[in-house]
């Protein structure tokens, strides 16, 4: 009986989280799609304003900002990409080696070689390592 009675209760929270991961996904969506939406070299502020609801879930989880940045890439979004990888950066989320690759790699399909530059001179600057991966994106510059 005990059994039965938790199992309804974990399926109750189960519910919950599940209504509450649909509501998530719908807002993900719409935010992918305004930043989609922006005209070629939007400023920081313009990403930012549109990001600012999620700071704060992508906090202590990388991958999250991975998704983004892959969706990103795949919208053919590399100036956006790269707005991205800053702004974490500025709001303390953690970005890495592999964040700052697919940014690059985004720049550079659509041929935006000075912000591939800038993102290369900032991940110097913070001192994130470079790998194969990014001294193979500057020799491609």
């Amino acid at each position: 009986r005990r059994r039965m009675l938790a199992s309804v209760a974990n399926g109750g929270r189960l519910r919950k989280m599940e209504a509450r991961d649909q509501e998530t996904a719908r807002a993900n969506q719409q935010s992918l799609i305004d930043l989609q939406s922006l005209h070629s070299k939007p400023t920081p502020e313009e990403v930012a304003y549109i990001l600012a609801a999620h700071w704060p879930i992508w906090k202590g989880h990388p991958g999250r900002t991975m998704l983004w940045l892959k969706a990103l890439t795949q919208a053919g979004r590399g100036d956006i990409c790269a707005a991205l990888v800053l702004l974490c950066q500025q709001h303390n989320l953690e970005v890495n080696t592999f964040h700052f690759n697919v940014a690059l790699g985004a720049c550079l399909k659509q041929s935006l070689w000075s912000t591939a530059t800038a993102l290369l001179e900032e991940m110097i600057d913070s001192e994130v390592p470079l790998d194969t991966s990014s001294y193979n994106c500057w020799l491609n510059l």
